[in-house]
């Protein structure tokens, strides 16, 4: 060390150099900086300092270490440990025979005045006699005559006393304590307990009476390591006081509970005199359990030889306990996962089949049966059955069903003669208990779960071996097709996501029955036929009529390679200005365009906003017919397939339109057209001369391009002139569209 008192004190730091403050080279100090511990014993060995500050994060060797073997080599060296440290570290460096600890929270400030005091302490030790016996309390843990202030978050300093051996109390609050020898009796060290020296010894003690964490001494010496000292933390935490304790080994504090695993490593450690840090359940005194998160570490002399153990106990239940409900609700979320995964297996399965035979449906009769068995078949479904609502919606009538024998030995059929009785309508005023989820889908058109009781009132028996029922509805858009009503398996419950599986079933049910329902308006003989009257400036055949003061007729719409839809209207009465005019500012309409102009009435294209007038009518099954409109009434006629819901349709144009009226209602049967009655229909129409020509152009090859052959050449070969040839030409074509677009 450095000999010569008048010099400049020398204090080594050993940390980054971000973490050496510059105040420490203030005041005659001067400062040794080190990056590493390996560096600081070099510069040690060299004999200049005077005190050592280190912090606890180091390259190679940590601060705790670097101390220990600081403490063993240098024994009265001043050591400052500056640390992001918690309390068991603090107890570490008390036990290895820290003079300061300052934590990082405490600021530069706090740390200076730590490091000019060890200085203080030092220069006083340097001027007392220290030859005389072993007093009690004296000697730290580390052999050698010294203390630890420990300085907390908020810069209150405790001296720390690492006294090594504390005996029972005594009367008062005095203590009897014993001087630590080495392995011959004889004392390590030899200290004068005079002056400030003294002080400290004994605030160190008081320290780790103090302490917040539990603190034992025991004898390492003997082979039973019996407890010397305990602080009072370690009496708050185990309920023992310190006279039934010292003398007795720790394992008293063990239990059922106690980790054998964590009693084993605490073992081989003081066999093997090395440091540990286990966490196992121990009991306080009376008989409740905690949890304990042990750290013991050995002390040793000047020799090396372990002499003494210092454990700290740490009550880490509440910790625990909060670990416990994060690794409860990780289990909960992987069983949810769990689940989820399952039911999103379901989903693809089910989905993947319905669908799939949906698509191969030639009926809607096919489709509904090949859903209900589908489900039937698929886990945790054992019954499933449809039924149709009436127009009214005061019945169901049950129109396909499938189920698994396991509910009835003699087969679903059996099964649903007893539940559905032979396809009857089930009436919801007396059939169906009050609030039942069948009754629930049906007026509110939404899914509804049953979960104690089977949907149908009489069904009890027959469904006392199932577990809960669910009913959705099969809608597409304002129309309902009916009802899906399944049943699980006992045991198994029906629940939001299981509907949600059912409610695309459902879906893909209602689009292909929807499919079904516009194929059949279109192929039927008895067709309703639906007529409407609509006055409303909303609707822009009424607009155009009313503000223009002319007359409207639909001629007919194509759909464009855009998918807008171009609609062809003649309008009588109205230039093609005022008409250009009024579209131009009509929501419903995109774009005017005048096609051809006569003296009677003039062709316009209109290209009309999604959603058209013709597209509303066809979501609902619905075919338009004629659309005529005059003095702002659009007059409108369709035609429904029978058994469809002409309510629905009456009530989307209500929506739509505000002001509007179903003037007539009546089913009549449309006759079969076959591709005979098409060609006949052509034939009554054309001339002899019209059909001559049509004839000879085609077989010409007029309609090819490039034209083999002329207009004149084919007009020689009827012995007319090329103008009369196309004069018939163009009247036949004319007629054949005429037949064509009439259907």
């Amino acid at each position: 060390m450095n000999d010569s008192a008048a010099s400049e004190p020398s204090v080594l730091v050993v940390a980054d150099g971000r973490d050496v403050p510059e105040s420490l080279g203030r005041n005659g100090r001067r400062v040794i900086p080190e990056a590493s511990a390996e560096a600081g014993l070099r510069k040690l060995a060299a004999g200049t300092v005077d005190a050592a500050v280190s912090a606890y994060s180091l390259p190679g060797i940590d601060g705790l270490r670097f101390l220990r073997v600081v403490r063993a080599e240098y024994p009265d060296l001043p050591f400052v440990l500056y640390a992001d440290g918690s309390e068991t570290l603090a107890g570490e460096a008390i036990a290895a025979g820290v003079t300061e600890y300052v934590p990082r929270s405490a600021g530069e400030r706090t740390l200076v005045r730590r490091v000019e005091r060890a200085l203080d302490m030092t220069d006083a030790a340097r001027a007392t006699d220290a030859t005389g016996p072993i007093e009690p309390g004296s000697i730290g843990p580390t052999g050698s005559a010294g203390s630890a202030d420990v300085t907390d978050a908020a810069g209150t300093t405790n001296t720390a006393d690492s006294t090594a051996a504390a005996g029972t109390p005594g009367a008062g609050s005095s203590r009897t304590t014993m001087p630590v020898t080495d392995a011959d009796a004889s004392p390590v060290r030899s200290v004068s307990t005079g002056g400030a020296v003294a002080a400290t010894l004994r605030l160190k003690e008081r320290a780790m009476d103090e302490a917040p964490v539990g603190i034992t001494i025991s004898d390492g010496s003997v082979s039973n390591t019996p407890l010397i000292y305990i602080n009072d933390a370690f009496e708050r935490i185990t309920g023992y006081a310190r006279e039934e304790v010292l003398g007795r080994n720790c394992r008293f504090l063990q239990g059922d509970r106690s980790d054998p695993e964590a009693i084993t490593e605490m073992r081989d450690a003081i066999d093997e005199g090395r440091a540990t840090s286990v966490e196992l359940v121990n009991y306080r005194k009376d008989g409740t359990p905690f949890w304990n998160a042990v750290d013991i570490a050995p002390i040793r002399d000047e020799s090396g030889a372990v002499t003494h153990y210092v454990g700290f106990q740490t009550d880490v239940t509440d910790r625990k306990r909060a670990e416990r409900e994060v690794e409860h609700k990780a289990d909960g979320l992987a069983s949810e996962r769990a689940d989820l995964e399952r039911l999103l297996d379901r989903i693809e399965g089910l989905v993947h089949e319905t669908t799939s035979a949906l698509v191969t449906a030639s009926s809607r009769e096919d489709a509904r049966q090949a859903v209900v068995e589908r489900i039937a078949a698929a886990t945790p479904y054992t019954f499933a059955w449809i039924g149709e609502t009436d127009p009214t919606g005061e019945t169901v009538t049950p129109t396909a069903w499938a189920g698994t024998n396991e509910l009835d030995e003699d087969g679903p059929d059996a099964l649903a003669d007893s539940l559905l009785g032979s396809g009857a309508p089930i009436s919801l005023a007396t059939d169906v208990p009050e609030g039942s989820a069948l009754a629930t889908a049906i007026e509110q058109r939404r899914p509804a779960i049953d979960a104690d009781r089977p949907l149908v009132a009489t069904a009890h028996d027959a469904f006392d071996v199932v577990g809960s029922a669910g009913v959705l509805p099969i809608g597409y858009r304002d129309t309902l097709y009916g009802v899906l009503c399944v049943y699980t398996e006992a045991g198994n419950d029906i629940d939001g996501r299981e509907l949600a599986v059912l409610d695309a079933v459902c879906n893909a049910l209602a689009t292909a029955i929807d499919a079904f329902e516009s194929k059949r308006v279109l192929t039927a003989e008895d067709v309703l036929e639906l007529t409407f009257e609509i006055d409303d400036d909303a609707l822009w055949f009424a607009a155009i009529s009313a503000r223009a003061g002319c007359a409207l007729e639909h001629a007919g719409s194509v759909h464009a390679a855009d998918g807008s839809l171009r609609t062809f209207v003649t309008i009588d009465g109205a230039s093609p200005e005022q008409v250009g005019e009024i579209a131009a500012n009509h929501p419903e309409i995109d774009a005017c365009s005048l096609v051809t102009e006569r003296e009677d009435a003039c062709l316009f294209e209109v290209t009309v906003a999604d959603p058209s007038l013709a597209s509303v009518l066809a979501d609902y099954g619905a075919r338009t017919c004629e659309i005529t409109a005059a003095e702002g009434v659009c007059r409108l006629r369709a035609e429904l397939a029978r058994d469809r819901d002409a309510r629905s349709v009456a009530s989307a144009l209500e929506d739509r339109y505000g002001n509007t009226e179903l003037v007539s209602y009546h089913e009549r049967e449309r006759p079969a057209r076959t591709a005979a009655d098409f060609l006949a229909g052509i034939e009554d129409r054309l001339t002899d001369r019209q059909r001559t020509a049509l004839r000879t152009a085609y077989l010409g090859g007029f309609f090819e391009w490039p034209r083999p052959v002329s207009g004149d050449e084919l007009g020689d070969s009827m012995d007319i002139s090329r103008s009369t040839f196309h004069q018939h030409l163009r009247a036949a074509q004319g007629k054949i569209f005429d037949v064509l677009f009439e259907q």
